[in-house]
Formats: structure tokens, sequence, C-alpha cells
């Protein structure tokens, strides 16, 4: 992965690939050993959609909830960098907004593992 200081959304590019390459255990897992569940990009995408949009849509940020609904007609990209790309056109509070809260969501999957590994979450 490249890296690019001037980037805002580097550090999340960073994370959403270290949550996918790492898996995940149950809450009970004893195994000891890095097998896991492994997350979906497309599945973790699409519930991040589904979480942030009636939220955007309930604080009444309608070009955020708007680009976010529009996800759909552009899957061809990658998510990253869709996000990059909506990040262009959308006022930077809304920017800034939408890279909190996913880097929120998904600093989650870490926040919970006992080593600061994602395994046995």
């Amino acid at each position: 992965m490249r890296y690019d200081r001037n980037d805002p959304w580097q550090p999340l590019a960073e994370l959403w690939e270290l949550v996918l390459a790492n898996p995940v255990h149950s809450p009970f897992c004893s195994c000891l050993v890095p097998m896991g569940i492994s997350i979906d990009a497309t599945t973790l995408e699409q519930d991040l959609l589904d979480y942030l949009l009636p939220r955007y849509q309930a604080q009444g940020r309608e070009r955020l909830a708007g680009a976010l609904a529009g996800r759909a007609a552009t899957a061809r990209t990658g998510f990253i960098d869709w996000l990059r790309n909506i990040g262009h056109d959308l006022p930077e509070p809304d920017t800034q907004r939408l890279i909190e809260d996913i880097t929120k969501t998904l600093s989650t999957f870490q926040d919970a593992a006992p080593t600061n590994r994602f395994a046995c979450t």
C-alpha cells in the first residue's frame, strides 16, 4: 500500500487493510492459534453503509447520506478508493465526519483485542 502523508484517508486505508488481513475469533476462543473468521470486504463495507446511512439521514446530512446511498452504482471501485473520490465532492465537515465514523467503527476490532491484535476479540 502506498503511503501519502497528505492523504487524509491514509490512516483509514491502513486500518481497513489491517481489519481485512486479521481473522476474528469468537469471544470464547481459547485456541491461541492465528485462525478465525475472515472478514469479507464486501460484507464489511455493506455493514458500514447499513450502519451509517440511516444515521446520517436522521442527522440531516443529506449530501453525505446521498453519497452513501449511491455506492451501489459505483461498486466497481474499491471501498477506500470510492471514499477518496466522494470525499472530493463533500463539504469538509462531512468528509471529516465520515473518516471519523468509519475509523471509530473499524477501530473497535482492534480495541477489543487484549494483545492489540484482532484475533480472539
